[in-house]
């Protein structure tokens, strides 16, 4: 997200701009752009078919009868929580993907307009 940043900051806001400059910064915004998106979006996908596996498990659990061995394992199993997480404070959800964009574009303007006298 840094190299993201920078590279769009510097695009929108450094005053000598050749053809090659720009589509150079072009380049890395849209290589640096698809790394983002690529971690982000998979593991995203990733916590939905957890969370929608452990539906189906809790739904076969309670199929199951009470005198079955492996019923008080699973219960365990499915009582923890294992998703993907941003050390463990916030889950990654769909609404990072448009979050993260949002907080990149909104600081790259409070830092462009730093600067400037009105």
């Amino acid at each position: 997200m840094i190299n993201l940043f920078r590279a769009g900051y510097t695009l929108a806001f450094y005053k000598a701009k050749s053809l090659e400059f720009c589509s150079f910064m072009m380049c890395s915004i849209t290589l640096y752009l698809s790394f983002q998106l690529t971690l982000m979006i998979s593991a995203i996908h990733v916590n939905e078919i957890a969370k929608n596996a452990r539906r189906v498990m809790q739904g076969l659990s309670c199929k199951l009868s009470r005198k079955d061995a492996g019923s008080p394992k699973l219960n365990i199993d499915l009582m923890q929580d294992h998703s993907l997480s941003l050390w463990k404070i916030y889950v990654l959800e769909r609404s990072l993907v448009v979050t993260s964009l949002g907080t990149l574009f909104t600081y790259g303007i409070l830092l462009g307009t730093l600067g400037e006298k009105t």
